[in-house]
C-alpha cells in the first residue's frame, strides 16, 4: 500500500511544531536558534503568498495544500521553510524534566526517545544537552499498513547557571540571535556580541537590519572566540567551517557576509577560468579572491567561483580533525603559530583562510 494522499508531510510537521511551542511556553521555556530564524522567514513569505493568491482562494475548489507546493507561486517558495529541529531552554532541570514527562503522556508525542550529552569544551556555559526524538506515526491501519513515521527532533539545553537564557553569550551566527517566548520573538541580550550592550532603542534598529538580511538568506558568523581557549585557532576555524557547510548545503543556501576573503557578484563575464572547475567566470556569478600578505604588501589571488571555493574549503574539514588528532598531545595553537604552513584552511592558491578576525566586521556592517 502506498503512502496516503490525505496529508502533506510538511503540513503535519508544522502542526507538530506549533503544538510543541504551546507546551514549551506553558512551562516558561525559550525557543531559540534556527527555529526562530526560519519562522521569521516563512512568515514573511507566507504573507506575500496570501497576497498573491487571495483571488484564487475565492474559488471553493482551490486546494489549500498548494501552500506546501514550492512550484506553485515559486517566488514565495520560502513560505514552506521548516527547521530540521527545535532548540529549547528551560529555567532549570526540574522544569526540563516536567516538560519531558508531559511529552511522554501526550496523545501524539508519547513515542519519545531521550539521550543526554555533556557539552563540548567550547561550551563551558552549558551543563548538559538533552536530545529528543519524537516519532509521529501517520495513517496506521492495523494489519494492513504500518503507516509512515515523521521524526521530530528537539534539543534541550540546560545552562550552568539557572535562568541564563539563550544563546548563552555564544551565538554562532547573527541570524540565530533571536529568541521566542510566550510574549513573542525578540533579539536576545545574551548573544555574546556588542549587541548586548545596546539600549532597547538601538537593539530594535539593529533587529530590523538583521531580519532584512535573513529574508535574503544572508548572515554573519559571530562565534565568541573567548570560549575556544587553548585550542582557539584550530577548533574555532573548524567550528566556523562546520557552520558554513551546514548553511551552504541547505535546500535554500545561505551567504555568509563576513568570510575571510573578498566576494562579490560580477557584472560582466571574465575571460578567466575558475581554477577549481575550469569554467569561465560568467556574468551574475558570485566570485571570490583570497589574499596573500607579506610584511609590506597584500596580493590578491585570481578570482574563483564562490560555490567552488566553499566546496573546496568544506572538503578540508576532515583534514582539520586529522591534524588535531595528530598533534593533540601538544599545544596546538603554538604548533600552528610556529608552523604556519599547517594552519587549517587554505585556498587552491595555498593562501591561508583564517576566520579568527571575521567577527570584527559585524559592528562595521551595522554601525549606521
Amino acid at each position: 500500500m502506498n503512502k496516503s494522499d490525505n496529508y502533506v508531510k510538511e503540513k503535519v510537521k508544522n502542526a507538530a511544531y506549533n503544538n510543541l511551542k504551546k507546551l514549551v511556553f506553558n512551562e516558561g521555556g525559550v525557543i531559540y536558534g534556527g527555529y526562530v530564524r526560519d519562522e521569521y522567514i516563512s512568515e514573511y513569505y507566507k504573507k506575500k503568498y496570501n497576497e498573491n493568491t487571495k483571488n484564487l482562494k475565492k474559488d471553493p475548489n482551490f486546494d489549500k495544500d498548494q501552500f506546501w507546493n514550492t512550484s506553485f507561486d515559486p517566488e514565495t517558495a520560502y513560505r514552506t521553510l521548516l527547521p530540521q529541529n527545535i532548540d529549547i531552554s528551560f529555567e532549570n532541570i526540574e522544569v526540563t524534566h516536567r516538560f519531558i514527562n508531559k511529552l511522554l503522556i501526550h496523545e501524539y508525542f508519547n513515542k519519545c526517545m531521550t539521550v543526554t550529552f555533556l557539552p563540548p569544551p567550547y561550551m563551558p556555559q552549558i551543563k548538559i544537552i538533552k536530545k529528543l526524538k519524537i516519532s509521529l506515526i501517520i495513517d496506521n491501519i492495523p494489519f494492513i499498513y504500518k503507516g509512515e513515521i515523521i521524526d521530530i527532533f528537539i534539543n534541550i539545553t540546560l545552562p550552568v547557571k539557572d535562568g541564563l537564557t539563550p544563546p548563552f553569550y555564544n551565538v554562532d551566527m547573527l541570524c540565530n540571535a533571536f529568541i521566542m517566548t510566550k510574549e513573542g520573538k525578540k533579539l536576545s541580550n545574551n548573544t555574546g556580541t556588542f549587541i548586548d550592550k545596546y539600549s532597547e532603542y538601538e537593539r530594535n534598529i539593529i533587529s530590523t537590519k538583521i531580519i532584512k538580511d535573513m529574508l535574503e538568506f544572508k548572515t554573519y558568523l559571530c562565534l565568541n572566540p573567548s570560549f575556544y581557549a587553548k585550542k582557539y585557532c584550530i577548533s574555532y576555524n573548524n567550528q566556523c567551517m562546520n557552520l558554513i557547510k551546514k548553511m551552504h548545503k541547505k535546500n535554500f543556501p545561505w551567504t555568509i557576509l563576513n568570510m575571510p576573503f573578498d566576494t562579490h557578484i560580477i557584472n560582466v563575464s571574465k575571460d578567466i577560468n575558475c581554477c577549481i572547475c575550469y569554467n569561465i567566470l560568467e556574468k551574475n556569478e558570485r566570485i571570490c579572491n583570497t589574499v596573500y600578505s607579506d610584511k609590506n604588501n597584500k596580493y590578491k589571488s585570481p578570482p574563483i567561483h564562490y560555490d567552488c571555493m566553499m566546496n573546496y574549503l568544506i572538503s578540508q574539514i576532515n583534514d582539520v580533525s586529522k591534524l588535531y588528532n595528530l598533534y593533540q598531545h601538544i599545544d596546538v595553537d603554538r604548533f600552528i603559530l610556529n608552523n604556519k604552513e599547517s594552519l587549517v584552511f587554505k585556498c587552491p592558491y595555498r593562501n591561508l583562510v583564517d576566520f579568527t578576525k571575521c567577527r570584527d566586521k559585524i559592528k562595521i556592517a551595522y554601525k549606521d
